[in-house]
């Protein structure tokens, strides 16, 4: 929130930079970050680390943000996907956004994130219209891989999703940190219920992304 403050894109850069080497220096490669959900909420308790509450400001951060991360061989991950913006009950929490709110301010940071060449995505816990964004058809394919082009790897947010088909069909590559809710995988497969094509689809979502930055 305060490096948004200084309305400087090109310090966003550097300062993304600087965190890129460290992630190097300490053997990761994958960075969590950067968070960008509007700030709407004053009592949101992730609000330090977004990126304000104007999306063309925070699109503009964002955009050098990624590429500062990334240069460095360290895949940047835009969270969380979408509409996270309360921090209390946020596993229960239900985000109602009319479609033009959605396109005017809570869609355009991560767009821009998208348009840098972000490899990675991780969804939010609260729902959206009453669908759980980390297994929401709706929220992955529909805005997220169809409307902004998307095409890398999408995690779960810790512990956010319970539904195996759900989190399959959505369009959803991985959930984290264990795949809790997988266990009927293997049946459902065996049923007809799941397709393994949509199986090799997460494989090769998650081989391409980390391909892309070897």
């Amino acid at each position: 929130l305060c490096l948004t403050a200084a309305w400087n894109p090109s310090l966003a850069h550097a300062y993304a930079k600087s965190i890129g080497e460290e992630c190097r220096a300490g053997g990761i490669g994958i960075l969590l970050g950067p968070g960008m959900n509007i700030y709407r909420n004053s009592q949101c308790g992730r609000n330090f680390e977004y990126l304000g509450e104007d999306p063309f400001l925070a699109g503009s951060m964002v955009e050098q943000y990624i590429v500062g991360v990334q240069n460095t061989g360290v895949i940047a991950t835009l969270k969380h996907f979408i509409a996270n913006n309360t921090d209390y009950n946020r596993r229960a929490s239900n985000s109602i956004i009319s479609e033009r709110a959605i396109h005017e301010i809570y869609l355009p940071a991560f767009k821009a994130g998208v348009d840098a060449g972000a490899l990675a995505v991780m969804t939010a816990y609260n729902q959206l219209n009453g669908e759980w964004c980390g297994q929401s058809d709706t929220v992955i394919n529909g805005l997220l891989r169809g409307e902004l082009g998307y095409q890398n790897l999408v995690m779960t947010d810790w512990w956010s999703v319970n539904d195996c088909k759900a989190l399959v069909e959505s369009g959803q590559d991985l959930e984290m940190p264990a795949g809790d809710s997988m266990g009927p995988l293997q049946e459902q497969i065996e049923k007809g219920e799941v397709k393994i094509e949509s199986i090799d689809r997460m494989c090769v979502s998650l081989i391409k992304t980390l391909i892309q930055m070897e």
